[in-house]
Parts: C-alpha cells; structure tokens; sequence
C-alpha cells in the first residue's frame, strides 16, 4: 500500500510504504518509482528493464509505473513523465539532437539493443522504427522543464536522412552489390 508520494533530493519521484504490525512509525520503505535496479538513479538500464518486464509479462507489481496494469504504456509513462523525456533521447539529457543520432546510427541493424544504444521501443533491435521515433522528436528540447519543439532545419532533415540511408547501405553491404 502506497502511503504517500514525493519528489526526492534528486528530482526523482518516489513512494512511501509504511507497515507498521502494531508499530505505528515503522518500518518505512520507500521506493523510487521507475528506479528498478533500485541505484537511487532513473536512467536507461531502468527503461531496458521496464522493456524485458514488459515483453516477459513479468507479475512484479513494481514495473506497472503508471497504476493500470504492466503494458506499452508504462514504458511511455517511464520515458515521458517520470524521467521527463523524449523517445529519440539516447542519452537522457532531455535533448533529442545529433549525439542521439550517433548512438543510434552505431548501432543500427543490431539486436540485443537497449535505449542507450538507440533503442526506444519494446522490440530487441536498433532499427528504422527506432529512426523514425528519433527523427520525428529530432530538436526536442525539454531540458528547461518544459516541453519545446524546436522544428528542425530542412538541410539538417536532409542530412539526417542521407545519414540513416548511408548506414543502411552499409549494413547490407553498400558496395553497390
């Protein structure tokens, strides 16, 4: 039973569980909601763990973030609310821009992907599906606290394209064969 809720020193948002067995003031546990290798930090090895919970249908009450039942939209409930973020965000510093790409595009065609390596949805392979998340919230900026699109260039459309053409050239061997 969820006792009450908060935002913790580091900007995490936590929960309180209090069973007391006849000892009105404790034991406490609290748990920071999102936070399932529980290091006190919300960050991708945490999304790489609501993604295996999700496509395992574990039973853990733990990964249903979001209070309606473990599925899809915890993992947006993860990304979007809790750590205030984008899908396209490789590296969680709530800006979607060309160092998101990067890790993307090393690691397109690969499986056993995470969020980190560009990764962003429930599948286990960087892929064009990935891309496109990335490319559609491409200038994303949610650093201040607030959420602001800021719409891409053209030219940098462009080059973003032409780069994700390259790399899908050279995974599937590019030398014109």
């Amino acid at each position: 039973v969820i006792t009450g809720e908060g935002i913790n020193p580091q900007g995490n948002r936590e929960a309180w569980l209090v069973q007391s067995w006849g000892n009105p003031f404790g034991p406490i546990y609290v748990i920071v909601i999102g936070d399932f290798n529980k290091d006190d930090i919300i960050n991708a090895d945490d999304i790489d763990l609501l993604r295996l919970a999700i496509n395992t249908n574990s039973p853990d009450p733990i990964y249903d973030v979001n209070g309606d039942g473990l599925d899809g939209t915890d993992f947006d409930f993860e990304v979007q609310t809790i750590i205030g973020s984008a899908f396209g965000d490789a590296d969680l510093n709530k800006q979607i821009k060309f160092t998101d790409f990067v890790s993307l595009s090393t690691n397109f065609g690969s499986s056993g992907t995470g969020w980190a390596q560009g990764n962003f949805n429930l599948d286990d392979i960087t892929n064009f599906a990935d891309f496109v998340f990335l490319a559609n919230n491409y200038g994303t900026d949610l650093s201040s606290g607030e959420s602001i699109q800021m719409p891409a260039p053209e030219p940098a459309s462009l080059l973003l394209l032409s780069l994700a053409v390259g790399f899908v050239a050279k995974q599937r061997g590019g030398n014109g064969q």
